[in-house]
């Protein structure tokens, strides 16, 4: 419920390599889109700048601007005051043993965080990278609701569907159907005997050898007793994921679909922008025939107006013609009777 006194804001926490980053975006377009300020502090602090962790003044400072601010990987500075603030946490989780092994493929891509192993049970038992017990013990502290990452993979809409009610805020629909498409979408099943960042739940415990197993076990036992996750293979587990694939064939056949048409769909843009523009030429060369039609005709009603003043003048001339003719005539009259006379 959110005070009716406080402003209330959203502070959003992610497992490292536990799909936060898509689900966030989903949540950062819904609300950009439904007129709130999200901001991920995070990606701007550590990713995209100074490479730091956000101190409390920049956490304070963004949920001073913003409505949603994330996307911690870590626990939010402990020392920030946000006691002005009704302040509701969210954290998303996965099984940390798909992280741990999400993160050895994803080694390449994050080569300054990521320590030389010669191989991959090496790598289980050294790295440490995670703050995962931390960020459940925060989340514990601050009352957040935790959500699972796996409820994404298998059902994206009811998720993202529960998360945004989860925050209190309304939210426009047509912007939740398309962060509901990018949330399917972007989130296809590969191959399960390959990882290639396919985001499907459980590959640890579906994939990895035995004794590899067993080290992420003893690595993550408690953590998984703790947020609900089983240790053993759950065969039940393998129908979800049937389904899913079944569903992920037909969003292929729609991606080939879109990327057969996107050529088609980019020549018809054309051609109305096009016909758009030969539109306004139209609409231009009429507005320049007006004018010159104007211009005709006041030039008609000049040439009008010259020739019925000149009809006159004519027709004077013509009488003065006569007159001169008949003036010639009574001389010639008058020089013929004189001459008789004589």
């Amino acid at each position: 419920m959110i005070s009716p006194t406080k402003p209330r804001r959203v502070v959003f926490l992610g497992f490292r390599r536990g799909g936060s980053s898509i689900v966030f975006q989903s949540i950062q377009h819904i609300f950009n889109n439904s007129g709130y300020r999200v901001h991920d502090l995070v990606a701007e602090k550590y990713i995209g700048h100074d490479g730091r962790a956000p101190t409390a003044a920049d956490l304070e400072n963004a949920l001073a601007e913003n409505d949603v601010v994330g996307c911690f990987r870590e626990p939010p500075p402990a020392d920030a005051d946000l006691s002005e603030f009704d302040v509701k946490y969210i954290l998303l989780v996965r099984d940390p043993r798909d992280c741990d092994y999400s993160w050895w493929y994803a080694r390449n891509i994050h080569k300054p965080d990521f320590k030389s192993y010669d191989n991959i049970d090496d790598y289980f038992r050294g790295e440490n990278f995670y703050q995962f017990e931390g960020l459940v013990d925060y989340a514990e502290r601050k009352s957040a609701k935790i959500f699972k990452y796996e409820e994404a993979f298998l059902n994206p809409t009811k998720f993202i569907h529960d998360i945004i009610s989860e925050t209190g805020f309304s939210y426009d629909v047509g912007a939740f159907d398309v962060a509901n498409i990018f949330m399917a979408m972007s989130n296809l099943g590969g191959s399960i005997k390959s990882h290639n960042r396919s985001g499907l739940p459980f590959q640890a415990v579906n994939i990895l050898p035995e004794k590899s197993l067993e080290i992420l076990n003893n690595k993550y036992g408690r953590l998984l007793q703790r947020l609900g996750y089983s240790i053993e293979k759950d065969a039940s587990l393998d129908s979800c994921v049937a389904s899913r694939f079944e569903i992920d064939s037909l969003k292929r056949t729609i991606k080939v679909l879109m990327d057969q048409n996107h050529f088609r769909a980019q020549e018809t843009s054309e051609a109305f922008r096009a016909a758009s523009d030969a539109n306004q030429k139209y609409i231009e060369a009429m507005d320049i025939l007006r004018v010159l039609s104007d211009r005709v005709s006041d030039l008609m009603k000049t040439v009008n107006d010259l020739s019925t003043e000149n009809h006159y003048r004519i027709g004077h001339l013509r009488n003065l013609d006569e007159e001169v003719v008949q003036i010639k005539n009574l001389i010639n009259d008058f020089d013929s009777h004189r001459s008789n006379s004589s």
